[in-house]
């Protein structure tokens, strides 16, 4: 992530959206939880709670925009599960099987 800003990871800002899930405000809470829980998994998000009232305070919206993310360890640890998980996914799909897990 490091130089990853909030709305860099927010569907259809700008970029195109084959799989939408979360809807905007969505997104917003997702990545509040994931940056103000008591674990985060993602640091460096200056602003919140994700709320209209923060949309129209313009220098907390700006703040947020701002923000600089990363993940923490925790954060890394549960991409890495992922990224396991997704190639164990792809290889049987492929007619491949792992054995032993």
């Amino acid at each position: 992530m490091g130089d990853t800003h909030p709305f860099d990871i927010f569907p259809g800002d700008g970029k195109p959206n084959r799989r939408r899930v979360f809807g905007y405000w969505e997104v917003g809470a997702l990545l509040d939880g994931l940056a103000h829980g008591r674990a985060p998994a993602v640091s460096g998000l200056e602003e919140g709670p994700f709320t209209l009232e923060m949309h129209d305070d313009r220098s907390r919206l700006q703040r947020y925009k701002a923000s600089e993310l990363q993940l923490t360890a925790l954060g890394e640890a549960i991409l890495a599960r992922i990224r396991i998980s997704a190639d164990t996914t792809r290889s049987t799909a492929g007619g491949r099987h792992r054995t032993g897990q």
